[in-house]
């Protein structure tokens, strides 16, 4: 008997945990600051169309969470379950967030990547995606009682 596709759908709060466990067990996802099962509700809240999911028989085999400011979108946390990987998956996750940020008027998406995700890179390098050698990411964490230096 053939194994059932996937599908993919919006992400829900219940969604939360198993998709924190997921990127937590792949390597090259890198979790910090807002990686936390409040910040990730919040997150999908204020971008429901643009957090997916992808179960497949019952099991949750992919996630991407995409945020968009009102110019750019940007994708962060692709992952699909090693015993999952290379049936399409990740590749279906990328087209219908892609898709949809067409559709709420994103012209550009960025996505961050860790440049020692040599998988993640060759994947989206496949996939058509520029990589950039021309910005750096500077990042900042607003911890309570932080002076900024300004």
């Amino acid at each position: 008997m053939r194994e059932p596709r996937f599908t993919v759908r919006e992400a829900k709060a219940e969604d939360v945990h198993a998709m924190l466990g997921l990127w937590a067990a792949t390597p090259g996802i890198g979790l910090g600051v807002g990686d936390d099962e409040e910040d990730l509700k919040r997150f999908i809240a204020r971008n429901p169309r643009t957090c997916l999911v992808a179960w497949k028989g019952g099991i949750l085999a992919g996630a991407v969470v995409g945020g968009f400011d009102g110019r750019r979108g940007y994708l962060y946390h692709l992952a699909v379950r090693k015993d999952y990987q290379s049936q399409g998956i990740g590749k279906a996750l990328v087209a219908e967030v892609l898709d949809r940020f067409r559709e709420i008027g994103a012209r550009r998406v960025h996505l961050l990547v860790f440049t020692t995700n040599q998988q993640a890179v060759a994947f989206y390098t496949r996939l058509g995606w520029r990589l950039r050698q021309d910005v750096l990411v500077a990042s900042w964490d607003c911890e309570p009682g932080k002076d900024c230096g300004c």
